[in-house]
This record gives C-alpha cells, structure tokens and sequence, in this order.
C-alpha cells in the first residue's frame, strides 16, 4: 500500500465519460456509468448487511491501492470511499422515479444555487409559505405519506464504497458477491447513518497500543480494517436488531413495548469481525481478484450536467408542467420542453390556450357560362394516375410533430423565445448551503486538512 503524505495527494477530475443510460424504465438509476458494475443499497428489514470493504486505488498512481488513513487525524482516509450528494425523486401521478449524483464531490466551481433539484424545492417552498393557489396540488412534493418519502426529496449525502457481498436481505452468497473471478464490481450505497456507524466501528482505539507511532494500524482496536491481509468484514443491521443478540428479537418481559408497535429507532448499527459463519476476510491470496474489480471512482461514477438533471425531472414530473415552469423556467427554460413550457404557462395563467377559430367558407365567384357548340365541346379531362399533372399522395403524417410522454427519451433541448420572468427568490434553501458545505469537508478530508462541521452538530 502507499504511504504518501494525503495532502500532497493531486484530486484530478476524469474528462473521460461513457454513455449514459437511458432507458424507459419507471424507476431507474444513474449513479454508476454503463457496464461499470452494479449498485446495491443497505436493506434495513431487520437482517444482517455482510460485506468486505476493498482499498481504493491512488489516483495519483492506479497500480497502488491507497491506505485506509494517512495518519490518525480524524477523517483523514484514503480514497477507500467516494462521498456523494444523490438526489432520489419520484412521483405517484407519472410512476416515474429517477437517482442521480448532483455534482462532483470537489468541484469547488458548481454553483448549487443553480442546480434543478434545488431550484425546485426552493420555488415549491417559497409557494406554499406565500400560499399560492396554484400550489395546493405540490403539498405531497415536501411531506411523505403512508409507507412512502416526499416525492421532491431533499438530497442527501452518501458514501460509494466498492465490496463484496456476503449477506444482503437474508441471501447468503458464496462465493462472495464481487468476489467471484467473473462477477461485476458490487458497489454499496450508504447513507450517513450507515457510514457513521462504520466509521465508529473502524475508529475504536486500542487502549493497549505502546508500540511505534507511526505504525498508524497499531493505534485501533482493529488494526487496519481494509488491508487484504488484515482486514475485516463489516456487519451493518438496523439499530436495536444486533445479529450477535438473537433473542432480543423474541418478545417477552423487559422488550420496549415502542420497539414491537413498528416505531424503531431509525438509524444503523456496525461492527467488524474477521470471521463469518466460517468464511475469513484475509484476502492476501486473491489480490489479483481483488485488483480486477476495483474501478478508479473517477470511471465509474456518473455526473449529469445540470441540463440532463433538468430532463430527468421533466420525467418524473410530467403531470406537474406548472411546476416545472414555475421553478426552472427563470434559469433554465431554453432547456424546458416547449410543450411542458406551453402547458405550464397555461396553468399558471400567463398565457391563454389558444382559440381554434372557426372555419368560415368565402363564396365563390360564378364565371359566366358560355354557349359551346356541342360538336365542338371537349370531352372531360380524365384524371391521371402517374407523372405530369396527377394529383400528389396525401401524407398520412401529422403536421404537429409528437408531444413527449413519461418515459420516453430525452427530446432535443429546443430554444424557445425569452422566458416569462418571475420575482427571483429573495432566499437560497437551505439545502444549497449544506451542500456546499458538505463538498468542501469532503474536499478537505481528502487533502488531509480539517473538516468543518455544520453548526450546532
């Protein structure tokens, strides 16, 4: 492994991109690029998530694996994680559902003022605390339901870490999913509670350790938690369901009677072991295996441009065009679908439906008859079938072209005339700021700086 100081470290941002997958499906994923391994999410039913967590690789030289920290300094890891900002939204009325990532993790250039999600929930807030009456239908956008989350929900930090799968939702899998010698690279996706629980576990010191400073593994109870010969398994479960405590899931005298009404404490819990109903996490003598399905996360993971992230939520919410107008048409409406555009300005009220107006038949002016000899009167001219003077095929084609539906592809960004300007918010949500925030802790924890820490945590 490399021992280089992290904040000499040069974090490059990759220009190379694959195709982005673009298919119909209802609810659909693009986090990963194409053809680079699949995504998995924790399960949080109450079963055991088992998985061995990789070394990344170091940017500034892929043929080394990077170290789990560069010193003892807290947040001070190797790129062994990649720190994103997902969006996840959905909607009942169109049946669609779209996960992206909003922006790379040290672009200290992107503005998240101006990202689409955000413009979004920013306008939706700013109409329903002036209580406008077009807003009545966007209430469900912000408040989740029985047995579902807001459909406009609100971004969320995550970690990407590369591993193999021993458990997931009740599936055992031998060899380990993201071991085998053909399978794909097995992403996890895990939500701050997960990585806090983690990052706990990884983090226990050794009250024992006397031996060289420098020896940075020494100073933990687990020594080096992803090293291929030293490292451990993780085991993540829903806070209060510890797999190592079974029959605390039995009932009886002294069970909260909270936990058992279905009100559990939201959240995750963690610990390593180096051993697994039989199976152990040394992997020293398949680092070839382990080399062959670790990506570099710059080839991997996917960054839509702002305009792609606007063509993602015209899919989602193709039933709400006021809304779509009414919250991106200021920034973004040379890139709206005309269509979603006219029928959004309609519902607002800046532009009446047009009017077909009826079709009235002029008169036509009788020429004077005149008198032919019947001898020398042309027979009618017969029409022709083919060639000079027949008449032209009439085309079955309509002369409007189509209007897009839900889950159709991405129509062309068409340019339309100047956009209806509306009073800018005087106010940023306050998801821009944390975002922002977000991006450069994880900037700073990757140079190996300090971390800022949101107030009042």
């Amino acid at each position: 492994m490399s021992t280089n100081d992290g904040m000499s470290r040069s974090r490059r941002v990759s220009a190379t991109l694959s195709a982005l997958n673009t298919s119909d499906r209802p609810f659909q994923t693009m986090i990963l690029k194409r053809g680079y391994g699949e995504l998995w999410r924790p399960d949080f039913s109450g079963k055991p998530n088992v998985f061995r967590i990789y070394p990344g690789l170091n940017p500034d030289n892929p043929v080394e694996f990077d170290p789990w920290r560069f010193d003892t300094r807290a947040d001070n890891y190797g790129q062994w994680f990649f720190p994103i900002v997902t969006a996840n939204v959905s909607c009942q009325a169109s049946g669609m559902g779209r996960a992206w990532a909003l922006c790379h993790p040290l672009d200290n250039r992107y503005d998240m003022s101006r990202n689409p999600l955000v413009l979004m929930r920013t306008a939706v807030k700013s109409a329903l605390a002036q209580k406008q009456p077009f807003s009545v239908n966007w209430i469900s956008m912000m408040q989740g339901g029985q047995g579902r989350g807001a459909e406009l929900a609100e971004a969320k930090e995550c970690w990407l870490v590369q591993v193999a799968l021993l458990e997931h939702k009740g599936n055992t899998y031998n060899p380990p999913r993201g071991g085998g010698a053909d399978d794909e690279t097995v992403f996890m996706l895990l939500p701050v509670s997960a990585v806090q629980a983690i990052k706990s576990a990884m983090d226990q010191r050794n009250p024992e350790f006397r031996g060289d400073p420098e020896n940075i593994a020494g100073h933990y109870l687990h020594g080096d938690p992803i090293a291929l010969n030293d490292g451990c398994f993780v085991v993540l479960f829903p806070k209060g369901k510890d797999p190592r405590n079974a029959q605390q899931h039995l009932g009886g005298f002294g069970q909260s009677r909270e936990s058992r009404s279905g009100r559990e404490v939201i959240g995750y819990d963690a610990f390593l072991t180096k051993d697994w109903n039989g199976i152990g996490s040394n992997l020293a003598e398949y680092e070839d295996i382990v080399r062959a399905h670790v990506k570099n996360w710059e080839d991997a993971v996917y960054f839509p441009s702002n305009e792609e992230q606007v063509k993602y939520l015209e899919q989602v919410f193709r039933p709400y065009p006021d809304l779509l107008v009414y919250a991106l048409d200021d920034v973004y409406g040379d890139v709206l679908d005309p269509t979603i555009r006219r029928e959004g300005n309609i519902r607002l009220g800046r532009t009446r439906p047009p009017e077909v107006a009826p079709v009235v038949q002029a008169p036509v002016a009788q020429a004077p008859v005149q008198h032919v000899p019947a001898a020398s009167q042309p027979a009618p001219a017969r029409p022709r079938a083919s060639g000079f003077g027949a008449p032209a095929p009439r085309s079955s084609e309509s002369i409007d072209p189509p209007t897009n539906t839900p889950g159709t592809s991405f129509p062309g960004v068409q340019p339309t005339g100047a956009p209806v300007v509306r009073e800018t918010l005087a106010n940023q949500d306050d998801m821009s700021n944390a975002l922002n925030l977000v991006m450069r802790a994880r900037q700073e924890a990757m140079r190996g700086g300090s971390v800022p820490r949101p107030a009042g945590n």
